[in-house]
């Protein structure tokens, strides 16, 4: 194309490398067909890519709230020798800490995806 275009509204043909527009369903040259983009779709995507990272980090969050409990579970009850304390105080610090590390592989798993 002899006209210039902005930068933004610009593609060239796979087929033939001609400049074509970016809203061009096919190109006028040699017939390639583009498939049409959508932008509620790329929208759509992004948003639940989002809502999946935001789950892991409240995920992340509420392990660490456990660890927490647990701690003061273990600690209040060794005062008391509260044996149903120390039950719950190993067993949500344990969880919380699984939980934790869970969240966190999920978390560099799906960044590398990108």
């Amino acid at each position: 194309m002899n006209s210039k275009l902005p930068e933004e509204g610009i593609r060239n043909c796979p087929g033939c490398n001609r400049e074509l527009s970016d809203k061009a369903t096919e190109c006028l040259m040699c017939g390639h067909k583009f498939e049409a983009a959508n932008p509620d779709r790329e929208r759509a995507k992004a948003h639940k890519a989002l809502k999946r990272k935001n789950r892991y980090h409240s995920m992340a969050y509420l392990a660490m709230v456990l660890v927490c409990a647990g701690a003061l579970f273990i600690y209040f009850g060794r005062k008391g020798s509260n044996e149903t304390f120390l039950l719950f105080g190993y067993g949500s610090l344990g969880l919380g800490a699984a939980s934790y590390l869970w969240a966190r592989a999920m978390m560099f798993v799906h960044k590398k995806k990108k």
